[in-house]
């Protein structure tokens, strides 16, 4: 059987906030690598148990992202990175199905990230 196309989900937007959901991803693997953290969602966990873990784990490390960045201030450089996790996690928070997307661009970047066979 074949294996069902990737929809690549990387690519939505917060209307609210303008983040996508890739962004929310990376802060999420930014914040997870901070910690030494693992995901707590397992490969055998009923479908809306892992969809629920696995939103629920993007809005808790984007939460410690915009918390351990606090209020730092903006750069020089007209980006300000406080700023910008605090919308991330914002995007996190209003919707679950941005969250969902974000999580789901969270495993891809990982599966991207492991070494292939061989």
């Amino acid at each position: 059987m074949d294996e069902p196309d990737f929809v690549d989900l990387s690519g939505v937007v917060c209307p609210d906030t303008g983040v996508t959901a890739r962004e929310a991803a990376v802060s999420a693997i930014i914040a997870r690598d901070h910690l030494g953290a693992e995901a707590s969602t397992t490969e055998t966990a009923e479908t809306t148990a892992r969809r629920l873990a696995m939103i629920e784990d993007v809005r808790v490390l984007t939460g410690v992202l915009a918390l351990e960045l606090g209020d730092g201030g903006s750069t020089d450089s007209g980006f300000d990175p406080a700023r910008q996790a605090r919308l991330v996690h914002e995007a996190t928070m209003r919707s679950d199905s941005f969250a969902l997307c974000a999580a789901l661009t969270l495993v891809g970047l990982d599966d991207e990230a492991r070494p292939g066979p061989g």
